[in-house]
């Protein structure tokens, strides 16, 4: 029986911390990069955590650890560790994923959980077949305690990262402590049986008004400034009566792509610079799904602006056609406050009925 816990006091040998008046607490080592940069944290922050433990219990080392704070820090942000040499398939693919240094590049927890499940459950081994070894005999043979098998320093490290990622793995699937975790200031909006998801924004965004002819299925948060704008979407399948819901998720990023791509004024997408994106697969809560990043320029030829379109879609059992979308800005202060903002709100992002 196998139990990971954390009293707070556990230290790899020479690790240093982080508790200085004015700073973020913690072990540098274990502190994702964008945390490092000041950004807001979300769940792939503390998968990144979990990379760098699972990476520390396979080599025996801390991948970024140095002799001092800043050099550690720095490390964090631009060092990539040495493939783990005594971590092999699933194990290794997800220490390997989760240090990736883009939060948006990294697995989430329910491709984390089946690559951990996977390694604590290795597929049976062909059967072989037993061979007795008698002990030496005769004159001057060795003791048969000198028979008993003796494990290397490696073999000691590997099965302990085995072992952690099976304790690791069935924490997920019990606390799943991942999912639906806002950053500090952000409230979670459960937006109604008609459109069926819930969204969690920061607390001083807006819900957008209503127009006369609303049919229920949607809802607009945005910053008072209106620099970012977050907009949820439902198609619902039984009101579908000409059939225009696409069969796949893919299928309706590429229809809206293909109407988007050359300009749409009631978008306010400008034709001149065309632009630029292209959709591409993505998972929701590990079912098929799909994504697209636009990069455009406002329609207003007065004033044009350079911004950042990005959107999921998720086709649900039902048919039902779900898409959460985030408009912000693509230059300038405002612009990684904003991919930030969307990272998140995709990230916590709810649908009722999958």
């Amino acid at each position: 029986r196998v139990v990971l816990t954390d009293f707070g006091i556990a230290q790899i040998e020479g690790e240093t911390s982080l508790t200085d008046t004015g700073g973020f607490v913690g072990s540098p080592e274990y502190i994702a990069p964008e945390r490092v940069l000041g950004r807001r944290p979300g769940p792939a922050s503390d998968l990144w955590s979990l990379g760098v433990v699972l990476y520390a219990a396979t080599e025996g080392v801390s991948p970024f650890r140095r002799s001092n704070t800043p050099a550690t820090l720095q490390s964090v942000l631009n060092a990539m560790p040495a493939p783990p040499a005594s971590a092999q398939g699933p194990l290794a693919e997800v220490i390997t994923g989760l240090l990736d240094k883009d939060p948006e590049r990294r697995p989430d927890a329910a491709r984390v959980r089946a690559l951990l499940d996977a390694a604590a459950n290795p597929p049976a081994p062909p059967p072989t077949q037993a061979v007795r070894l008698d002990a030496p005999q005769g004159p001057g043979a060795a003791p048969p305690s000198r028979w008993s098998v003796r494990l290397g320093r490696n073999a000691w490290i590997t099965l302990g990262a085995v072992a952690v990622a099976a304790a690791v793995a069935s924490y997920l699937v019990v606390a799943d402590p991942f999912a639906g975790t806002l950053p500090e200031g952000w409230k979670q909006h459960d937006l109604g049986d008609k459109v069926g998801m819930s969204v969690g924004v920061p607390a001083e965004f807006v819900k957008g008004k209503h127009p006369e002819d609303w049919d229920g299925t949607n809802e607009t948060f945005a910053d008072p400034s209106g620099a970012v704008t977050v907009v949820v979407d439902r198609d619902i399948k039984a009101d579908d009566k000409d059939d225009k819901i696409p069969d796949t998720a893919g299928a309706n990023a590429w229809a809206d792509w293909e109407m988007l791509k050359d300009g749409e004024y009631s978008w306010d997408f400008a034709a001149d610079p065309a632009p630029e994106g292209e959709p591409s697969e993505a998972e929701y809560k590990g079912e098929k799904a799909a994504e697209n990043t636009i990069r455009y320029t406002t329609a207003d030829t007065q004033n044009p602006r350079a911004r950042e379109f990005r959107i999921l879609y998720y086709r649900a059992g039902n048919g039902d056609m779900y898409k959460v979308s985030v408009d912000y800005p693509r230059e300038g202060y405002f612009a990684d406050e904003g991919r930030e903002i969307a990272r998140t709100v995709i990230a916590n992002w709810e649908v009722d009925k999958l």
